[in-house]
């Protein structure tokens, strides 16, 4: 826990942290308010800007020579804003989304009017000079009374058009000047007047009411005050949110530091009581997780924990023998007392030995950690109390008789000392009068886990790498001596290598890739019969039979390959144990039905049971080699051989002498009458 000291650094620390946070809220207050203020400020000026502009504009519409140079003044001015607001802070945070939008379309729109006031400026001075011109012409045009009052219509329609610049737009109309045509005049100079004034006429009743309109679209101030209304509006909301988020930063900081300042200054007060819990709270803890919950007993981390200080320790490690049984046959309950029953016994007796303690490491498995010691005390240190366990009654408060328990223990000195005690103890497993073992390098099994784990990892690169390959050995006629099929046997590839199944296959069911193995050899077998024309034989355990995926996919590949199926036979082991009878006769039923044969191999290693060979619908009966490798000089083999071969002549099912590897087995079994020869003696197992 921490000191009286420390804590209250803890709260300086608290303080002045907030202290130092009031202080950058401050400034970062004073910052986004500047910034707003700028902002303001800008949006002001730009606006003011524009208004310049338009005055300028009316200012060049409405007087004959204003120039233009102002409105080129003010639009460069109001570029530079516009770069200024383009560049401001705004621009280098992401807390104003909307104003940067209404920027932009601000920046987009004024863009256009810079488009239209070029327009504008371009038909200006072609409206003023044809104004300009028609006014000073005037006095140089002598007309009739008649024709005086209708050129002043004329020229008050022109200056009621003029002067509409900025109060509404207008229609192009065309002003009747036919007088002006018709008029008659002495002097060339003033026709060649008269001809220009029309045209200048004709120009102002065409572009004049153009120009106005272009000029009252400009100077339309309702669209361009909405605009900085929205931006000036935008900006204060986007400001005042980032300085809400700022206060409720602050306020949030101020929380915190409070609250931190409360829970420091009430831990500095806590009572010497509120201590002391804590410490037992940790107390308890550590023995939580060091103390096994059902017994009592210290526990594994305990052990580890104990082990190194001993010097040369020995332990002694004890199993309840088929525990598992006493759970399953009595129930859990009655399996809890029995351990806490022997726990009670061996914490009892260990409490006598010098320099020993008693742990449970396992569900079922206790632990004397001890001192080394002479191998004939420790034997009889395990062995009192292994006669202790074993003759105790072990009354359970429901149960009318007691239950009796057997135990084994196994003895380590040498490192790893749990692991080589259980290498010692799995020693006993098969001999269960023998109760003590102790660990010797002869017992570790180490090499062979390695050499398994080795096999396995090959048997999985093969899989992966298309290594298991087929090796056939054909089946030969005894009396035509040809060849009438090829048996198929699986091969794991090593390099050039080929290893016999004898090194894989079991390990291949414990490693779950036993069933991919299955689908290789039925594949690859069927891809011979394709790929060869030859019939083939085919390897099945009753455990491929009856695992659902293996006989679905059976069933399956037999289904696609409909037109080779009468050239399969699947031989099953005769030795192996029939469980489920109706499901393989259902089984055999089913391929029977795609024209397959069915063989039992290594007939006369098992039972023998003839009656069901009948119930199977055997069609060929594979003779076990151990009855034919030395049927040449053993009478008895043949006398048992020959009652096979009479059997099966009966029944109708064709017989196969598996291990010929002499031409004096093959006479002796042709004698016998079988039917079909196979072994060394006509090839060794090679590929197609």
């Amino acid at each position: 826990m921490l000191g009286k000291w420390s804590k209250t650094f803890l709260v300086t620390l608290a303080l002045i942290a907030m202290i130092f946070w009031a202080i950058n809220y401050k400034d970062k207050n004073e910052r986004i308010q500047s910034r707003g203020y700028e902002l303001f400020s800008l949006v002001d000026e730009l606006k003011e800007i524009n208004n310049d502009i338009n005055n300028d504009i009316l200012k060049s519409a409405l007087y004959r020579f204003y120039s233009y140079d102002y409105v080129e003044q003010h639009i460069s001015k109001m570029k530079k804003q516009i770069e200024l607001l383009m560049d401001s802070d705004i621009y280098k945070t992401e807390d104003y989304p909307h104003t940067k939008e209404l920027l932009k379309e601000f920046s987009d729109y004024e863009t256009d009017i810079y488009e239209k006031i070029d327009i504008f400026n371009r038909k200006n001075g072609k409206v003023k000079n044809s104004l300009n011109f028609v006014i000073s012409s005037l006095k140089n045009i002598h007309m009739t009374q008649k024709e005086n009052q209708e050129l002043l219509h004329v020229m008050g329609r022109l200056l009621s058009i003029r002067n509409s610049i900025g109060l509404s737009s207008i229609q192009s109309e065309e002003i009747n000047i036919d007088f002006l045509r018709l008029h008659k005049t002495d002097t060339k100079k003033e026709q060649v007047y008269i001809n220009l004034f029309i045209t200048h006429i004709e120009l102002l009743s065409k572009h004049l009411p153009i120009y106005i309109n272009s000029a009252n679209e400009l100077l339309n101030v309702e669209k361009t005050e909405k605009l900085f209304i929205k931006l000036k509006e935008t900006v204060e909301i986007e400001n005042n949110a980032i300085l809400n988020k700022l206060d409720l930063e602050y306020y949030v900081i101020l929380v915190f530091a409070f609250l931190t300042v409360l829970v420091v200054i009430y831990y500095i007060f806590l009572t010497e009581k509120e201590k002391q819990r804590i410490i037992a709270l940790q107390r308890d803890y550590k023995k939580s997780v060091t103390t096994d919950f059902l017994t009592g007993l210290k526990n594994r981390n305990a052990y580890m924990e104990s082990l190194s200080y001993y010097k040369s320790p020995t332990v002694v490690l004890f199993d309840v023998t088929d525990f598992s049984s006493i759970n399953n046959l009595y129930g859990i309950e009655v399996g809890d007392y029995i351990l806490k029953s022997i726990s009670n016994i061996l914490k009892i007796n260990v409490e006598k030995i010098d320099n020993a303690e008693i742990f449970k490491v396992g569900a079922d498995t206790f632990v004397i950690l001890m001192e080394k010691r002479s191998v004939e005390e420790i034997n009889l240190i395990s062995s009192e109390i292994l006669t202790l366990l074993e003759n105790e009654k072990y009354h359970y408060a429901e149960l009318e008789q007691p239950i009796s328990v057997q135990m084994q223990a196994g003895i380590s000195s040498v490192k790893p000392y749990i692991i080589n005690a259980g290498i010692a103890l799995k020693s006993l497993s098969n001999d269960y009068h023998k109760k003590i073992a102790i660990y010797d390098s002869s017992l570790d099994n180490s090499k062979e886990i390695k050499e398994n784990i080795a096999m396995i990892h090959k048997v999985k690169h093969s899989l992966i790498n298309d290594n298991i390959t087929m090796l056939f050995q054909p089946m030969i006629d005894l009396n035509s001596k040809k060849v009438i099929k090829h048996e198929a046997l699986v091969r794991l590839k090593d390099n050039d290598e080929y290893i016999s199944p004898f090194y894989f296959l079991e390990l291949s069911k414990k490693a779950k890739l036993y069933t991919q193995i299955t689908y290789e050899v039925i594949n690859k077998s069927l891809q011979a019969v394709h790929d060869y024309g030859v019939d083939i034989s085919i390897n099945l355990s009753i455990e491929d039979i009856l695992h659902k995926q293996t006989h679905d996919f059976i069933i399956e590949t037999l289904e696609k390959n409909r037109s080779i199926t009468s050239r399969l036979t699947f031989e099953l082991l005769e030795s192996e144990e029939i469980l489920d009878f109706e499901s393989l006769k259902l089984f055999i039923h089913k391929i029977k039905g795609y024209g397959c044969k069915i063989a039992i191999d290594d007939f006369g290693s098992g039972y023998s049971n003839y009656n069901y060979l009948l119930e199977l619908e055997v069609d060929i009966l594979k003779i076990d080699g151990s009855l034919i490798k030395n049927i040449d000089k053993s009478e008895s083999n043949q006398l048992v051989v020959k009652s096979i071969v009479e059997f099966a002549k009966l029944a109708n099912i064709k017989t196969v002498a598996e291990f010929v590897s002499s031409k004096e087995i093959e006479e002796v079994v042709s004698k016998l009458g079988i039917d079909f020869g196979q072994g060394f003696y006509y090839s060794m197992p090679k590929p197609l």
